[in-house]
């Protein structure tokens, strides 16, 4: 597992955001604070395999401190965090 990655990540607008814990398990969260999946995860390298409870997989990819899945960007933090930097970014 490593460490570097251990945290939450968060989409620009908040709107999806994922857990990582240290102990191999995510959660996933949409519109909020409302979990729609879970599941183990394992990182190879810059990739992020996550097995989710209901049987199936997806990937992302980690590169310049960002995690790419699916189209989507992920910012290291919570949405509070990456909201306020948003805010900073337009001032």
């Amino acid at each position: 597992m490593q460490q570097e990655y251990v945290g939450t990540w968060t989409t620009r607008d908040g709107y999806f955001a994922k857990e990582l814990f240290p102990d191999g398990r995510f959660a996933e969260k949409r519109g909020g604070n409302q979990t729609i999946a879970s599941g183990n995860y394992t990182v190879k390298g810059r990739k992020i395999v996550y097995k989710r409870s209901e049987g199936f997989s997806t990937s992302a990819d980690f590169f310049g401190g960002l995690m790419y899945e699916n189209g989507h960007i992920f910012y290291p933090g919570s949405v509070d965090a990456v909201k306020e930097a948003n805010l900073q970014l337009l001032y």
